[in-house]
């Protein structure tokens, strides 16, 4: 049920400027980043959370699933136990053990959580009208209900001392449609249509309307602080093709008698109107298609917008909870992220004049790039803190796509870029002189060409529906067409690793998405093996045995490649959008994802079989990136190229001998499996291993290692075979893991 999902934070406009002093690198985990994600059946709607003997979540979707959530690691969320309920909820607050649950259409709904484990429903009670938001102080919860064209709306108050017999016990009219309630001490403000009542609630059963005030549009969301109200407001009309009324608005309540509206933070664009959480001096709201909105409210009437984080599925927003270092969001799961006072690293610099510069290459300190408008463009990286603009040539491209340059030192640097519209080609470009680079040659295709990749002396073209052609440039400035490899699809991406190319199309549908072929000088290409894990392949980069692949909506997937005819994927890392572009270095992985407010993403993948991210760097859209003179070069749909910090404290695990040993970890990285699988273990230090694997009935099987072992991430592949090599039948299977005195052990599921 868990999985890990990214998303990203676009820069503060708090952060330091650039200097020279941190041009070297910086160290991700010291700035906003997300920590892990708990996946739902269902769309989630809402939480609340419990500090005790283990902090808890209550998570509820849509379809009335409830469940709860282990939040005691916040990196490592786990759900506890759950319940069914099969309708949709409308509100949820915990207190005291008990969970209570406003469920659709009119049912208040207790349940039992004083055993995590097990969360057991007590009573409920049908409301007299349609519930909508709920609080609870001490024996009472207060339930808002309405239905549309009726007379029974209001705040329903409800006896709940008795978590098996509630019963309402009366109602006050607050005026029509009122939605959400929040209670403090001996007040209730609820929040209707264009209004903000306060009730006093000194007799719970017997509550008085103290104060009334007008609110623009639909106030939806409300929380509150050290005297303030703080609420979001939900668009309510409609002038062209923009929503109104949309934004924070703080509320001086210090006396909740005469409130009063002290700030607003609405722009005229797009603005924040779900959910509400309050950090440190920040407001944070969810804004619609640009993620998650950071708005200063040191200074109540004048609350300044600092940053937004760009998540999975920015346009739904259901709430948001925030303790003194975590946040926890919702959207299509739960969310959470480790909250610190900066919150994205600053850049090292911008390269002015390369806007909408998309595709990179890189060689000698040199980077080559393309932009919208038909420019080839040479930046010179010798200084990354002051990158120079030194050459523009115009191309008669409607738009640059790829591009590739040269390898061979000894021969005059080239440059080769394809064009995505008419004329169907690719320049071929002396680049000797990076101030006058020069047009050589344009070679005609009968197609676009999505991608290059040179390897030695070969110039590898994708060339749609014509396939992959094959150059020799053994004279760079002249590409002498060779063969080709004909495909019954369109491929869009290739990566060449001596004479094998890793080739991929970017179609959904049953099919396979990754073709690993051989193509041996003079020899007839030969299919070595194939895969359908990509989901939307981008850009793969090959380190070793292992493929790390930006697959586009599938995020940062991880393949084992050892094997060509039986490509294995090890992990897959969800990122906010399209996962565009990566670069490997070490045991870091960069990923350029093309989401609003997303950027760079910075992912941990010392343990391949589980990554995981440490931050991330704000570049609206990323879509490619290139690593040159030890800094990070990226590219954008919109902005000019950007110099990122590398990270310079990625996570190793070594042989220290004081690392715990009951961090070791198990895993199997593909599961259910019908021909084995790939087993993973991290190992804190060195010492012996004993690795076996088990039938249901606890027999052994295969014993796949016994013996002294090092610190770090290890792989060991089961071919479905016992110890005398014979194929073993479908079923469970246990693998156990025996190190310095900690045990693991993970179930498989073999199909037949």
């Amino acid at each position: 049920m868990r999985r890990l999902t990214a998303t990203f934070v676009v820069l503060s406009v708090l952060t330091l400027l650039p200097s020279a002093a941190r041009a070297e690198c910086v160290t991700y985990r010291d700035y906003l980043h997300p920590l892990d994600a708990l996946e739902s059946r269902d769309d989630l709607v809402g939480f609340w959370m419990m500090a005790g003997e283990m902090p808890l979540l209550y998570v509820v979707t849509f379809g009335g699933w409830f469940s709860v959530a282990d939040a005691s690691d916040p990196a490592a969320l786990d759900e506890l136990g759950s319940l069914d309920f099969d309708v949709q909820p409308r509100g949820m607050v915990a207190q005291g053990g008990i969970v209570y649950l406003t469920l659709t259409p009119t049912t208040l709904q207790l349940v039992d959580v004083s055993n995590p484990q097990a969360p057991t429903p007590r009573g409920s009670v049908t409301m007299p009208s349609e519930v909508r938001g709920l609080a609870v102080s001490g024996s009472h919860a207060f339930v808002t209900a309405y239905r549309y064209g009726h007379n029974d709306h209001g705040v329903y108050v409800v006896d709940v001392a008795d978590p098996d017999a509630p019963f309402v016990v009366t109602r006050v009219d607050v005026g029509s449609y009122p939605e959400n309630i929040l209670i403090d001490g001996a007040y209730a403000y609820v929040l209707r249509n264009s209004q903000l009542c306060v009730l006093d609630i000194t007799d719970p059963e017997a509550p008085t309307v103290a104060a009334r005030l007008d609110i623009p549009g639909a106030p939806e969301y409300i929380a509150r602080r050290d005297g303030y109200v703080y609420v979001v407001c939900h668009a309510s009309d409609e002038e062209g093709d923009r929503w109104h009324s949309d934004g924070l608005y703080i509320v001086n309540a210090t006396d909740p008698v005469h409130p009063w509206l002290e700030g607003v933070y609405a722009p005229e664009g797009d603005a924040p109107n779900s959910g509400i959480a309050l950090w440190s001096h920040y407001a944070i709201a969810g804004n619609p298609g640009h993620g998650i909105e950071f708005i200063d409210i040191s200074d109540p009437a004048n609350p300044i917008s600092v940053q937004q984080i760009g998540i999975q599925n920015p346009n739904d927003f259901w709430g948001f909870l925030a303790t003194d270092t975590v946040l926890f969001a919702i959207a299509d799961c739960l969310m959470s992220y480790h909250l610190v006072d900066e919150f994205t690293p600053a850049p090292v610099a911008t390269v002015p004049g390369t806007e909408g510069c998309r595709f990179l290459a890189a060689r000698n300190g040199f980077a080559y790039t393309g932009d919208l408008n038909g420019g080839f463009h040479i930046v010179d990286m010798t200084d990354p803190a002051a990158p120079q603009l030194t050459g523009t040539l115009p191309l008669p491209f409607e738009w640059i796509g790829e591009v590739a340059v040269t390898e061979d030192p000894g021969s005059p640097p080239h440059a080769y870029v394809s064009g995505l519209a008419e004329p169907h080609a690719f320049a071929v470009i002396d680049v000797a002189d990076p101030h006058q680079p020069r047009l050589v040659q344009m070679v005609e295709l009968i197609h676009d060409a999505s991608d290059l990749e040179v390897e030695g002396n070969r110039l590898y073209v994708q060339a749609g529906h014509a396939g992959t052609r094959i150059y020799d440039i053994t004279d760079p400035s002249a590409p002498d067409f060779v063969g080709d490899i004909d495909f019954t699809f369109s491929p869009q991406f290739l990566t060449a690793v001596g004479t094998t190319l890793y080739v991929g199309r970017r179609n959904l549908g049953d099919h396979e998405d990754l073709y690993i072929i051989d193509v041996p000088d003079g020899g007839k290409p030969l299919v070595l093996g194939t895969s359908r894990s990509p989901e939307l392949p981008y850009e793969i980069r090959v380190i070793g045995p292992l493929a790390y692949i930006a697959d586009g909506d599938g995020g940062l997937l991880i393949m084992d490649v050892s094997d060509p005819a039986d490509p294995i994927v090890l992990s897959r890392l969800r990122t906010p959008r399209y996962a565009a572009s990566v670069w490997v270095d070490g045991d870091l992985a960069y990923v350029a994802d093309q989401e609003e407010n997303s950027g760079l993403q910075v992912v941990d993948v010392s343990d391949p079989t589980a990554p995981f991210t440490i931050g991330y760097f704000q570049v609206d859209r990323a879509d490619d990136l290139e690593l040159i003179n030890g800094h990070m070069l990226v590219a954008s749909w919109w902005g000019p190229l950007v110099v990122a910090p590398l990270d310079c404290s990625a996570a190793r695990v070594g042989n220290d001998p004081g690392r715990d040993p009951a961090s070791a970890r198990l895993s199997w990285s593909a599961n259910p499996t019908r021909n084995g699988g790939m087993l993973a273990v991290t190992l804190p230090r060195a010492g012996r291993l004993c690795l076996t694997l088990h039938d249901a009935q606890g027999r052994l099987v295969q014993r796949m290692h016994d013996g002294e072992l090092g610190g770090g991430a290890h792989r060991f592949r089961w071919d479905g075979r016992d110890a005398d090599g014979r194929a073993v039948t479908g079923g469970v299977y246990f693998a156990r893991l025996a190190f310095l005195g900690v045990e693991r052990s993970r179930a498989l599921v073999l199909l037949r």
